[in-house]
């Protein structure tokens, strides 16, 4: 009799194992869905931020461009805020933007691309990797597409300069970058012609600045 009870309680201690062993792993793998529904989250969390920033600008330049003629400023965060899931902590990102005019049959569409970090790219296929993209249509009778860099010149007071480059089919933003940073970005349009420019930080005078924008986007010529 002794000896089946000492049996009995073997198999009842290898039965308790058993169980703990199996919720064990019911809580591991528990554990690995949950970690992995959060990282898709704030993967979402992460991307949406992105999207939002490039969003309204995509929505300004079409604003712009349902017009003849007009145009419109636009000041550049230097940094995208995250916040957390608990809403209680942030995380400041650097970013670069780049933006591309493309032809389509309805028309010409501009592309607005973000990327995580500052980057010295001078093209935009250079850049490794976007986090997320936007786009959207312009008007059929806009037939031209151009983008300036805004350039300084330093002194006391500076001297501002018409937009330096030749127009192009694309430009590279960088709101992050210390110093000269992109601080303001502006569409514009005259008629059949849509053109956008970035104002540097050291560029007080925006409406100087934006006047050479449209100096630039009226002649294209006259700005080498």
């Amino acid at each position: 009799m002794q000896l089946k009870k000492k049996r009995l309680g073997n198999k009842g201690l290898g039965m308790w194992v058993m169980s703990k062993t199996v919720l064990f792993i019911f809580l591991l793998l528990l554990v690995a869905v949950l970690s992995g529904f959060l990282n898709i989250y704030q993967k979402k969390v992460i991307e949406d931020s992105a999207r939002s920033v490039i969003m309204l600008w995509a929505e300004s330049a079409n604003s712009v461009a349902q017009f003849p003629s007009g145009s419109a400023i636009w000041p550049l965060q230097q940094q995208v805020i995250i916040k957390s899931a608990g809403r209680k902590v942030s995380v400041a990102k650097d970013y670069t933007t780049g933006i591309v005019a493309l032809d389509s049959p309805d028309g010409k569409r501009l592309v607005f691309m973000l990327a995580w970090g500052d980057h010295n790219e001078t093209k935009i296929e250079d850049i490794p990797e976007y986090a997320t993209a936007v786009s959207t249509g312009l008007p059929l009778d806009i037939t031209n597409v151009y983008f300036f860099n805004g350039s300084t010149t330093p002194g006391d007071p500076p001297t501002y300069l018409q937009y330096a480059g030749n127009p192009k089919e694309e430009i590279i933003v960088r709101p992050s970058i210390g110093g000269t940073r992109d601080a303001y970005i502006v569409f514009y349009r005259n008629q059949t012609t849509f053109c956008i420019g970035t104002i540097k930080q050291t560029e007080t005078d925006l409406k100087t600045a934006v006047g050479n924008i449209a100096t630039c986007c009226n002649a294209p010529s006259s700005c080498p």
